[in-house]
């Protein structure tokens, strides 16, 4: 067998890093946006991508989607959170991005967050007496 020669190809293997920041709390008393007319409580969602490996290409093309309180609905509940886009409220934003090699890129998205119907403050609330 000392005669013999295996060649194995084999593609890239790329690794894609994935960051997404978001605010340590949400002040629910002060609204700071508006969704139409109405003043909603909002956050910034950045969310950064990169990728390295060994002989990978210069460029590569990511599609990913971002999708809102994925807990909620996974349990079956109307989920709060939602992005606003084109004037649309939507649950989830799919995206296409190229990515340059060892160099980390971040998108910004604004968050809405429905209010809570019957909860006050520290302080449940009902319509029924």
């Amino acid at each position: 067998m000392s005669d013999s020669v295996v060649l194995l190809r084999a593609r890239p293997v790329i690794t894609v890093d994935v960051s997404i920041f978001l605010p340590a709390s949400i002040n629910i008393t002060a609204p700071q946006c508006h969704d139409g007319l109405q003043p909603v409580n909002c956050l910034n969602v950045t969310a950064c991508f990169s990728f390295h490996g060994k002989h990978v290409p210069g460029e590569l093309g990511l599609n990913y989607v971002l999708t809102a309180d994925v807990d909620k609905k996974a349990k079956g509940q109307l989920p709060r959170v939602y992005f606003v886009l084109l004037g649309e409220s939507v649950g989830q934003i799919t995206e296409k991005l190229q990515l340059v090699h060892m160099e980390e890129t971040c998108h910004h998205y604004v968050a809405h967050v429905k209010p809570l119907r019957g909860v006050m403050v520290g302080q449940e609330t009902s319509d029924t007496p």
